[in-house]
């Protein structure tokens, strides 16, 4: 679908009002959010950039707040053109975000890559990384080790399906991490905790967190988990 003047017009509009520009260190991830009560905004929005609409309950916590539903750019690609786009029409304030998300995004990118978990890291490197995974050492640690995000080191280790690896003692370890810890993880989720929180309260790594907060491959920060 092209989009017209107009159209970027509305939509530098729409999120310097509603939106945010932001970048999150845990996972090289630049974001573009908006929420909004009403869906459709956010579906005018989703069919001009893309992106993904989600549902947000927080009435469990204040009876006050209302329902709502998050639109985001995601991935960086995309939130990065959108950042590069709009630039140019956002106030100083906009602007200023803007320019610090993408920033950091490229100091870290260019550092990393965006594909720091590529198949093409040597296969011994990763057998020493699951090795240590294995043996108790927490994902965290070894992303500073490593000099590498906590994200690309999770799927370095999730994303070994390869002939050369065999990572069944991998799954096996999560999967019991996992079951042993299922209600803690959903209650302090539900209760508004960060995936890094729970796993430093519970002294687990985050890829347990997520196999059990996870649902259709995305993390659903903003909606119930499936139980």
């Amino acid at each position: 679908m092209s989009i017209e003047i107009k159209d970027i017009h509305w939509i530098a509009g729409f999120l310097e009002g509603e939106g945010t520009f932001g970048y999150y260190d845990c996972n090289n991830s630049l974001t573009v959010q908006a929420p909004q009560v009403q869906k459709e905004p956010l579906e005018r929005l989703q069919k001009l950039l893309g992106g993904r609409i989600q549902y947000r309950d927080r009435r469990e916590k204040n009876p006050k707040w209302s329902p709502c539903y998050i639109w985001d750019a995601r991935p960086n690609a995309r939130s990065a053109g959108i950042m590069m786009t709009l630039y140019p029409l956002m106030s100083p304030k906009r602007k200023d975000q803007i320019k610090k998300a993408l920033f950091k995004w490229r100091a870290k990118g260019a550092k990393f890559g965006d594909n720091n978990y590529s198949s093409k890291i040597p296969g011994e490197t990763i057998k020493k990384v699951i090795k240590r995974y294995l043996d108790g050492e927490l994902i965290s640690d070894m992303a500073k080790d490593l000099n590498m995000t906590i994200l690309g080191v999770s799927h370095w280790i999730r994303g070994t399906a390869r002939s050369d690896i065999n990572s069944e003692n991998l799954f096996k370890k999560v999967r019991q991490q996992a079951n042993i810890h299922k209600k803690e993880i959903r209650d302090m989720f539900n209760d508004g905790l960060s995936r890094i929180d729970i796993s430093k309260k519970l002294c687990i790594d985050q890829v347990v967190v997520n196999s059990v907060i996870k649902k259709d491959d995305h993390i659903y920060r903003y909606g119930n988990v499936k139980r």
